[in-house]
């Protein structure tokens, strides 16, 4: 999407698409391609990225990616990174075959509808708080208090957005949100001491039908 050679193929959309996700929600083929070149070419936002994990088809006319987009806030002076993790549900005509429908969820907030306030918290909070200067890695899933990342090296750790959390607070993070990504903590990350902080815990892949 942010590599200048690519080219998105606007005839897949039909003209009266709808477009939503937790802070924008537009109708019609000329805002919907507004909004992507806004993306592409802002002022505001640089240096993006959308890494596409997965690709599943859900019904005859239905697709769903799941996606980690990255971009850096031009707008604020230290230019801060931003980034979402997330689904897209792509819907098509069957009648004519072009995409009516996209809506994108984040893994980050519970009210997903359009305007929602949790969503511009969470931009806000990202923008001030910097959670993720010096990281260095892949953000696999951000839910609202932990984040998955794949290292450079190759492995998977679960580490605190905003505070610092308790090892028994991140691995319960992890336990409820194994639906979602299918990894479970290492054992040998465990502690005696489950009530101390603690900056990150080893995750392993369980349910290798989730992905990243």
């Amino acid at each position: 999407m942010f590599d200048p050679k690519y080219r998105p193929e606007w005839e897949i959309y039909d003209e009266g698409i709808v477009f939503e996700d937790p802070l924008t929600r537009l109708r019609g083929m000329q805002a919907y391609r507004r909004n992507i070149e806004f993306l592409r070419e802002s002022p505001v936002f640089g240096e993006g990225q959308l890494l596409l994990h997965d690709l599943a088809v859900h019904e005859p006319n239905v697709v769903v990616t799941r996606w980690t987009l990255s971009l850096r806030a031009k707008f604020v002076p230290f230019q801060p990174l931003v980034v979402f993790t997330g689904t897209s549900t792509y819907e098509w005509s069957v009648e004519h075959g072009r995409i009516v429908s996209h809506v994108d969820r984040w893994d980050s907030i519970s009210r997903q509808a359009y305007f929602s306030p949790e969503g511009l918290r969470d931009l806000l909070a990202q923008l001030f708080f910097r959670p993720f200067q010096g990281l260095e890695g892949t953000v696999l899933y951000r839910f609202r208090e932990f984040m998955i990342v794949q290292l450079q090296e190759g492995s998977v750790i679960a580490r605190p957005v905003y505070r610092r959390l308790s090892t028994n607070e991140l691995e319960r993070g992890v336990e409820q949100t194994f639906a979602i990504h299918g990894y479970q903590v290492t054992e040998h990350t465990r502690t005696d001491r489950p009530s101390e902080m603690t900056e990150w815990l080893h995750l392993h892949k369980v349910d290798a039908s989730r992905k990243p």
